[in-house]
């Protein structure tokens, strides 16, 4: 692919430091934005552990203008949540990691009583494989957090 030779040359010009603190956004239609060739690739080049803050997809961002407010956006609510919730503990982490994802940052608060009341109104507690939920473990893994199966 051209893109490869060309990214790993613009990475190699910004150097390692400058590298690390680059966010990627990829604007993106609904049925590709779980996985798509630009995602995989950017997770290649990458540096791992920034893997999963620092790459975007969204079905936003129509031009350059709204990318870069979408950006500022996610990178303004986690500065937001360091001050509100702190990120000293994996738990202030998650909550700060939230109010950027699509995961409701109440939502870990929220599911043992969810589930409770499943369980005492007799209702299995299915576990939730959702996109949802998938984007809570990669907040979760970026905090640092490992949850049990049933969160």
């Amino acid at each position: 692919d051209a893109c490869v030779p060309q990214i790993v040359a613009w990475r190699e010009m910004m150097g390692p430091e400058e590298w690390r603190g680059l966010y990627v956004v990829i604007p993106t239609v609904w049925a590709v934005g779980g996985e798509n060739p630009r995602k995989t690739m950017m997770r290649q080049l990458m540096d791992p552990d920034t893997v999963d803050s620092h790459i975007l997809t969204s079905e936003y961002p129509r031009d350059h203008g709204e990318a870069r407010t979408l950006l500022g956006r996610v990178i303004g609510d986690r500065s937001i949540g360091r001050l509100v919730f702190g990120d000293e503990t994996k738990d202030q982490r998650v909550k700060t990691m939230g109010l950027s994802s699509e995961v409701d940052v109440v939502q870990d608060d929220a599911l043992p009583a969810i589930w409770d009341a499943m369980r005492e109104n007799g209702c299995p507690v299915r576990k939730n494989r959702s996109s949802v939920h998938a984007s809570a473990e990669r907040r979760d893994s970026v905090a640092g957090i490992r949850r049990p199966s049933f969160c």
